[in-house]
């Protein structure tokens, strides 16, 4: 799916090979993280801000990844799990989409990043006497969920890295990396 066709979603930026280079004296993977480089006209406030966001990594105009998160720091946050992954300690998933991450970017191919997202909505809620006002996050998930369906309506499965919804095992060679590194991490020191 073209992510150009979608009317909901704005672009966060794209990804790198040029990260920070890491220093630990724990065994990693990769000298340097990923990096990213954010759009211009993005908003400061939407990098950072608690949000209910989908987001979407898309390899050469195309979405491989539908996501969420609704954690602190944002989308910044949820985006540095996925650059550092193999130089912290990652589990298999971030790892999984690290490596293909950086296999999409070595054979010389656009990888961006894309969101959409629903602000905190105020409502009263019951306290033990009386109510007050908050502000409550939708679900992500819902939020992921529907991406996910209308995408699978479009072309009868999910995005190609949404491995686990589509059914389908991580291939061997990063199964054995992630196992390595695993091993590695535990053992070795650089």
């Amino acid at each position: 799916m073209e992510i150009l066709s979608s009317k909901n979603i704005i672009r966060v930026g794209n990804i790198t090979l040029n990260g920070r280079k890491v220093n630990s004296k724990r065994y990693t993977k990769y000298d340097k993280t990923l990096g990213f480089k954010w759009d211009e006209d993005l908003d400061e406030n939407l990098k950072t801000n608690m949000l209910s966001i989908v987001y979407f990594i898309v390899v050469n105009k195309d979405i491989y990844k539908i996501g969420m998160t609704m954690g602190k720091g944002g989308i910044k946050s949820c985006l540095d799990f996925y650059l550092s992954a193999g130089t912290d300690e990652p589990g298999y998933n971030r790892f999984t989409i690290n490596w293909l991450l950086r296999k999409e970017l070595n054979n010389g191919k656009e990888v961006e990043v894309y969101m959409m997202y629903e602000e905190p909505i105020k409502m009263q809620v019951k306290t033990l006497t009386s109510y007050t006002e908050c502000s409550v996050l939708i679900d992500g998930k819902i939020l992921e969920h529907n991406c996910k369906e209308d995408y699978k309506k479009i072309y009868g499965n999910y995005p190609k890295w949404n491995y686990q919804e589509n059914g389908e095992v991580i291939n061997e060679q990063i199964s054995n990396e992630f196992g390595e590194y695993k091993l590695n991490r535990k053992n070795k020191t650089s």
